[in-house]
Formats: C-alpha cells, sequence, structure tokens
C-alpha cells in the first residue's frame, strides 16, 4: 500500500514543506489541507491511521489527547506531556527526531496491519481516561481529597490538659 501524508495546519514551514515534497518527487502522495475548523481537525486525525507529532519540545497537545480519543494512534517524539501519552507499541510508536526514525514508523505500520489493529485499540482504550466524565470525576476526587476533612479539637466544660493547671 501507498503512505500518503496528510499535513493539516499553516503557517512559515508551509512553503518550504511543499517545496520539500516537489522536490522529492513525492508531492503526490502529500495533502497539505491547510488551517482547518475544530471538527475538521478532530475528523482528519479520527480518519488517519496514526497522528504524527514530530516536535522536539511539546507541553501536553491536545491534537495527542483527542487522537488517543478518536483511537488513532500516534507516531511520536517522546518529550513534554507526550511521554504520558505514548506507551511504546501499545497507544503508538515512539520514535526519535529524524527522518529515518519517522520512515521506518510509517512502514512499520504500513506491512503490519495487526500492529496497526493494536495501537489503534490501545489508543482508544488510552483515549477513554480523557473523556470528560472520567476527568471530570478525577478532578473532584483530587479537590475532595485537598478540601479533605478539617481536624477539629473539641474542649468541653472547664477541660484543661494534662500537667497543667486551670490557672495556666
Amino acid at each position: 500500500p501507498v503512505v500518503i501524508l496528510k499535513i493539516v495546519g499553516d503557517g512559515p514551514e508551509s512553503l518550504p514543506l511543499r517545496s520539500r515534497a516537489v522536490r522529492a518527487g513525492v508531492v503526490e502522495r502529500v495533502i497539505f489541507d491547510g488551517r482547518l475548523d475544530h471538527d475538521e481537525a478532530v475528523g482528519a486525525i479520527a480518519s488517519a491511521h496514526a497522528l504524527v507529532i514530530a516536535s522536539d519540545t511539546e507541553g501536553m497537545p491536545h491534537t495527542a489527547i483527542e487522537s488517543l480519543a478518536c483511537g488513532t494512534p500516534l507516531i511520536a517524539v517522546p518529550v513534554g506531556g507526550v511521554i504520558d501519552l505514548i506507551h511504546d507499541r501499545v497507544t503508538g510508536l515512539r520514535v526519535t527526531q529524524d527522518v529515518d526514525s519517522l520512515a521506518a514508523a510509517f512502514a512499520t505500520l504500513r506491512d503490519d496491519p495487526r500492529l496497526l489493529e493494536s495501537l489503534q485499540q490501545g489508543a482508544k482504550v488510552a483515549g477513554q481516561a480523557w473523556a470528560f466524565g472520567q476527568c471530570a470525576d478525577q478532578i473532584e476526587a483530587l479537590l475532595r481529597e485537598a478540601a479533605g476533612p478539617k481536624p477539629t479539637a473539641v474542649f468541653v466544660g472547664k477541660s484543661w490538659l494534662r500537667g497543667s493547671s486551670p490557672e495556666d
């Protein structure tokens, strides 16, 4: 099967990427969707075999969480918050930030449909942890734990501590 790369988004690298695809002779296998609204972007993620995050710095990218929620595995460099989301060969494939590593990951998914199916299932299971209700329940539990019962002290009548006297 032929691998198609769909690039979603727009920015200063768009033109250089297009030129690079032409020079490499792969322009017919690279789709530049440009900027999409949120629903269209989620639709693109949901219809993909994998979401690629090749950044060398990341926080906790919403696109990665949305990808898992859609059951779409990640191909990503394990940096920042991505480390907590990508479990190699469970929710996706970890790569280094070089062309050969990315190409190997694409070839692996192209050539191993069982692995792809397993990663999709792993992504779907991991994505359930990010469902709104699940997150809201976890936040509520944390807040309740943090607020917790307040310590109380009760003194009845003319009580005093042992070793002290009422005159102290």
